[in-house]
């Protein structure tokens, strides 16, 4: 990692076990790898680039990401100062859906599911 990065992540066991994950990422890139639970991420600054189904996608500050368990995908920079992100991993299907439905009801601008990236 370098000086600008860091990555604090904490289990919940009051949430069964979630993770939670606040990092910054510069240097560090990820290659394909996917997760067994839903994982949710907030861009808080910087630009996160992503491959993704056959592409690659651009997730902006503000930008809420949801990925579905055993997508492949990757990460990296976007931009020169890379992203910073907060996130939770080993979300159960119940408590992404609830996620899912509460975003559209309020007609979030900037909640991306990485599945619908592909169609605009």
């Amino acid at each position: 990692m370098s000086k600008e990065e860091f990555c604090h992540l904490a289990s919940f066991e009051a949430f069964d076990g979630m993770d939670v994950i606040n990092a910054q990422f510069v240097d560090t890139t990820f290659g394909k790898h996917a997760h067994g639970e839903f994982v949710i991420t907030l861009v808080d600054a910087g630009v996160q680039q992503f491959f993704h189904k056959g592409a690659t996608h651009n997730a902006i500050s503000g930008d809420i990401c949801v990925i579905s368990p055993d997508e492949i995908h990757t990460g990296s920079k976007g931009c020169e100062q890379g992203w910073r992100y907060r996130g939770i991993y080993q979300v159960n299907n119940k408590c992404a859906i609830s996620i899912k439905r509460c975003t559209r009801k309020m007609d979030c601008q900037h909640f991306v599911e990485a599945s619908s990236l592909m169609t605009g």
